[in-house]
């Protein structure tokens, strides 16, 4: 409804640009006239009134009468059909229906030789309406599987580039203890949006790759996704299940911010901060200790420090 009244201020500016002279052109893309955007029946009496639909008909179907040189309905009668065609295919789209006049015009519901009754209307609609119902389902899994197709040829070039950062993080490590944190990194998803998520084995690996390995990723990620937002975040093995929940919640970010790479976002450090006081990660004595610990040395400081220097303070 919304939208009908931003595209038409009224409706006798719907009802002259939506008229039957523009049937044509729905019917030279019947795929967009039937899962197209387009607004019901029902939405032009919410928009413009009631009787707005059964009013938009009553043009179709005296300009149907005219066309086909029918002198078997009057006045009464087409306004009749107008009201019961609005109300019986309320949830019908206005597209729909201009491409149902159209090929009604072109001959596919058969010759009448003048005489268009109601009933002959009726009964073309109600099949043509079957027929449409049948065509928005194929073209609705047609669309299902083009995205499908899609969505898995973007994984799998995401994958392909993402194997290809992967080696020369590789390439370049200095110890064969970086090399493996590297080659570790498990491509998990990318969203253009949202950046990517990595997968870590280890938490030994989360700290190096937190820590002094840093640089080395921020440096090739940049250069392989310049714009993208690095994710990720660290699973424990199943051994370790005691210590898989906190695990799954641990996540921070890296952004290339005010050109250099990798600059770690002040906000992500405010949210681990503000985790670890809150202890949103309903941690027990030892482990919010070790959280503690590893905050202090990643941040300078303590949680309180941290936020007492970053987060913004209102007068």
């Amino acid at each position: 409804m919304t939208k009908l009244r931003k595209s038409y201020r009224s409706y006798e500016e719907f009802n002259m640009r939506v008229n039957p002279d523009t049937q044509a052109v729905f019917a030279a893309d019947e795929r967009k006239t039937i899962v197209g955007e387009y607004s019901t029946l029902a939405m032009l009496d919410q928009a413009f009134g009631n009787g707005a639909a059964a009013s938009w008909l009553v043009t179709l179907i005296t300009n149907l009468n005219i066309f086909a040189g029918s002198r078997s309905m009057d006045d009464h009668q087409v306004r009749s059909l107008a009201l019961l065609l609005s109300q019986e295919y309320r949830d019908v789209k206005y597209s729909v229906m201009q491409l149902f006049f159209h090929r009604f015009k072109c001959g596919d519901f058969g010759r009448f030789y003048g005489k268009v009754d109601p009933m002959v209307i009726t009964c073309a609609l109600k099949d043509f309406v079957a027929v449409c119902d049948q065509k928005r389902q194929q073209f609705n899994n047609e669309d299902f599987v083009h995205r499908q197709q899609e969505a898995a040829r973007r994984k799998a070039e995401q994958g392909k580039r993402w194997d290809a950062c992967r080696q020369e993080l590789c390439d370049r490590s200095g110890t064969e203890e970086q090399r493996k944190a590297f080659s570790s990194l498990s491509f998990c998803c990318f969203d253009e949006e949202r950046g990517i998520l990595l997968l870590y084995t280890t938490q030994d690996e989360f700290r190096l790759l937190e820590g002094p390995f840093l640089p080395l990723l921020s440096e090739v990620f940049a250069r392989h996704y310049p714009k993208v937002r690095l994710q990720y975040k660290l699973y424990a093995p199943r051994k370790h299940m005691e210590t898989e929940a906190i695990v799954k919640q641990t996540a921070m970010s890296l952004r290339k911010t005010n050109g250099q790479d990798g600059h770690v976002e002040i906000q992500a450090g405010l949210n681990a901060a503000h985790a670890i006081i809150g202890n949103k990660l309903q941690l027990d004595e030892e482990s919010a200790g070790k959280m503690r610990d590893y905050f202090r040395k990643r941040y300078g400081g303590t949680p309180e420090d941290y936020i007492k220097r970053h987060q913004p303070t209102h007068a």
